[in-house]
């Protein structure tokens, strides 16, 4: 029977707690890279929790044994990632910048509090309680004092099971969006395919080298070797992780003072210049320099191909650079020291079916077309991906902020 009192329904009351009250956290403890060993018992570092693929790193050092963290076990990174885990490999010890949750079982049921620290991760990593610029982390205090609304524990363990077939409804929406996914970038990859494998395997066909067509293949080279530092406004300067797989990506831009370009004039961007990744992890992806990007700068792991400023050519060189013949070729001839790199010597020896002019439009037509489709169904699927996403943490809040009670927990319970 609904009482008359606000907040009080006939599964009893919920209640206004802090995160405090709910729990112990533990902190971990900082490993030395000298305290590691190939044997001995692993430590749970913020990657582990992140990506299970990630090895762990193993010691034989003691430490307290509450840090010893068993599987099924709640933790809570405060550090860098913020969230919360449950923990499901091998025992092992905590490391530093992680809580270990120790629920107050009286209180909370354990699968409730881990979805009471989901939801408290979105709200405070959007606060002023957040701090830190290149490692983001919340001190100990705020997170602590953080109010959450507690139901009672049948009304927890309900909410649980809401959440949890919700999730896998969502799992299963995210499985099949990643399916989605790869499908598109195999059929990206069969465009390519079958319209460069066709121009080689034609013999009417000719092959050429960049060498021979390009007029120009050239590179940046860091601005701090000539004594530029980065400013709000002024020369926009292109670092590889602004070269995308045949598209520019400017989120992440930065700028240089207008008198870099005066000391570092072979680099200067034009329109219809090639753009290739030679350093690093992103090796082998490739941009066409578009009208508004021009007079641009860049870095020495960026490589500039210049085929005199033609619309067509540019934009085949491009599409080929894509396809699979020219990523073994780059792969083949990538050095792999202490990090991979592909020499300008290199890139004026890749080889390309190089076919009529006519015949390259129409290659940079048709497949610049059925990539353009295939772009559109995977931005789509990247939406649904985010939407789902912003559906759980909307879901959390509906269902863990019910404002159906003001109520404290008695002194006695504290």
């Amino acid at each position: 029977m609904q009482s008359e009192r606000k907040g009080i329904d006939e599964r009893g009351c919920w209640r206004r707690v802090s995160l405090g009250d709910l729990a112990e956290y533990v902190n971990g403890a900082a490993f030395k890279p000298s305290e590691r060993s190939p044997t001995g018992t692993p430590i749970i570092r913020i990657q582990n929790l992140t990506d299970n693929t990630k090895p762990l790193n193993r010691t034989r050092r003691r430490v307290d044994p509450r840090l010893l963290v068993q599987t099924g076990d709640l933790l809570f990174s405060w550090s860098a990632t913020l969230g919360a885990f449950v923990w499901d490999r091998e025992p092992a010890w905590l490391n530093q910048h992680i809580f270990k949750v120790i629920p107050r079982e009286d209180l909370v049921e354990r699968a409730f509090l881990y979805h009471l620290l989901r939801a408290a991760t979105l709200s405070l990593a959007n606060s002023e309680h957040l701090h830190g610029s290149t490692m983001r982390h919340i001190n100990r205090g705020p997170f602590l004092a953080h109010a959450v609304m507690l139901p009672p524990k049948a009304v927890q363990r309900e909410i649980v099971a809401e959440l949890e077939r919700e999730a896998a409804a969502r799992s299963r929406l995210s499985l099949d969006l990643s399916r989605a996914g790869a499908l598109a970038n195999h059929l990206k990859e069969a465009v390519l395919a079958s319209a460069f494998n066709r121009a080689a395997a034609d013999p009417e066909i000719g092959r050429t080298t960049i060498g021979d067509i390009a007029a120009i293949v050239t590179k940046g080279e860091s601005p701090r070797w000539q004594g530029f530092e980065y400013v709000e406004r002024g020369t926009r300067f292109i670092r590889s992780q602004n070269v995308g797989w045949g598209t520019m990506i400017l989120t992440d831009s930065v700028f240089l003072p207008a008198e870099f370009n005066l000391k570092r004039e072979k680099s200067i961007l034009r329109e219809n210049d090639v753009l290739l990744n030679i350093v690093g992890a992103s090796i082998g992806r490739t941009a066409v320099v578009p009208s508004d990007l021009a007079g641009a700068n860049c870095n020495q792991a960026v490589a500039i191909i210049r085929l005199g400023g033609d619309y067509v050519d540019a934009r085949f060189v491009n599409l080929w650079l894509l396809s699979t013949d020219a990523q073994e070729q780059i792969a083949l001839g990538s050095v792999d020291v202490a990090r991979a790199n592909f020499s300008l010597g290199d890139i004026r020896k890749l080889e390309l079916p190089w076919p009529a002019k006519t015949t390259r439009l129409a290659v940079v037509k048709t497949v610049e077309a059925q990539l353009g489709q295939l772009g559109q169904c995977t931005a789509d699927i990247e939406r649904a991906a985010a939407l789902l996403e912003r559906l759980d943490g909307a879901r959390l809040k509906t269902a863990l902020n019910r404002e159906i009670s003001v109520a404290p927990l008695p002194e006695t319970e504290l």
